[in-house]
């Protein structure tokens, strides 16, 4: 990525969108949101993308119009955001993935990568998230809170929305930033090196 504003170009490209999906709990945003500042990809959050086009929060979104509603919104979004192969990044939601129209959309027009999980560390994260910003995971809740036991069932169920996905990566035990790390490494694409030679 060169220093000056108007000449700013990726350091990376690709020849469709890479979208990069996992459990809730394996920091697919953060990740992804680290891919980008290392390569200087495009990156869009599917759920940010949402509330932009709907002029309102997600939160409020479940509020309103429950997991239903938010799907609805994100089926409207995919088939325009795949349309063309745009070297991109994309965060994808929970949601996103427990559809299977949208799982096969997906794995058609963009590349995916799975940021894989255990179930015991998930939960772990997740509980760990909440406690931290009681929104965080609140679409995971149960009316009484956090119910460990169903939210261990749930995140089992949810694996099975994976399967289809040939390209696994492993981020049990390390941080975003190292996951971000493995993530270009998979890509072919060493940032180390271009920031040594700039």
């Amino acid at each position: 990525m060169t220093k000056d504003y108007y000449s700013w170009a990726p350091r990376l490209t690709l020849p469709r969108p890479l979208v990069i999906a996992g459990l809730p709990g394996a920091q697919v945003s953060r990740t992804t949101r680290s891919v980008n500042m290392l390569s200087g990809l495009p990156f869009l959050r599917v759920d940010q993308r949402v509330e932009h086009v709907i002029g309102k929060s997600i939160e409020l979104l479940h509020w309103e119009e429950g997991i239903d509603g938010r799907l609805e919104h994100e089926r409207a979004l995919w088939p325009a955001l795949l349309s063309k192969p745009l070297s991109l990044v994309v965060a994808s939601s929970r949601v996103t993935m427990s559809d299977p129209a949208l799982r096969k959309l997906i794995s058609e027009k963009a590349d995916v990568l799975y940021l894989y999980l255990p179930v015991d560390e998930a939960v772990a994260r997740i509980l760990a998230d909440h406690e931290r910003s009681k929104k965080n995971h609140y679409s995971l809740m149960s009316e009484s809170g956090f119910d460990e036991a169903l939210l261990r069932q749930k995140l089992q169920e949810a694996q099975a929305w994976f399967d289809h996905i040939p390209s696994v990566l492993p981020v049990s035990g390390i941080t975003y930033h190292e996951a971000a790390d493995r993530v270009l490494k998979h890509l072919g694409f060493d940032h180390r090196s271009m920031s040594e030679e700039e």
